[in-house]
């Protein structure tokens, strides 16, 4: 699909959040922000061999905060989902082809419903091995499945690997919220 002129798009949706697009403007004026169509879920992201090249020989970080966010589904219905994973994971490793340089680190954004079957108290930063801690819900299962596919990237390539679980990423400073997101449904 390669470049496309997204940029009214993005500006249009940082607005109604209530965000200020200056900064997001200067950042493609001077060519540090590039705005791409992909699909993660697809292999080669979706992109154009020239184009997928050209990414792979200048990015330096990924971070994967994208994910359908539905308590109600199950684990098999997240599948595009944990491709996405698996086809990032590739990607960086096609990062290195050329061994002149590190691979990209990829930063996951998972959740702490991974842990909503555990032992009552605080959760640490380390991997929850067993499966039964994110017992439940199809939504927990799969970023617990993420979790565990990048983790074994990690330790079998030597891919730097962050996941941080969050409980949720809030709303837009001037409170636009997702309506599908957990609170607004509640509220709703």
């Amino acid at each position: 699909k390669g470049p496309i002129n997204s940029c009214g798009r993005l500006a249009s949706s940082f607005s109604k959040a209530g965000y200020n697009t200056d900064i997001m403007d200067l950042a493609i004026d001077t060519g540090r922000l590039i705005l791409l169509v992909g699909d993660v879920s697809q292999r080669n992201l979706g992109l154009e061999s020239m184009l997928l090249s050209t990414v792979r020989d200048q990015v330096t970080s990924i971070i994967h905060c994208a994910w359908n966010v539905d308590f109600k589904l199950s684990i098999s219905s997240f599948m595009p989902d944990i491709a996405g994973i698996r086809h990032l994971v590739n990607f960086a490793h096609g990062c290195t082809t050329s061994g002149s340089r590190d691979p990209p680190k990829i930063v996951f954004i998972s959740s702490i419903s991974i842990a909503q079957a555990s032992v009552p108290g605080p959760v640490y930063e380390n991997l929850l091995s067993s499966p039964l801690s994110a017992l439940g819900s199809g939504y927990a299962e799969s970023k617990w499945v993420a979790e565990m596919l990048l983790a074994r990237a990690a330790h079998t390539s030597g891919l730097l690997v962050n996941i941080v679980r969050v409980g949720q990423v809030a709303g837009a400073p001037n409170g636009a919220w997702n309506t599908l997101e957990w609170l607004p449904s509640l509220v709703k």
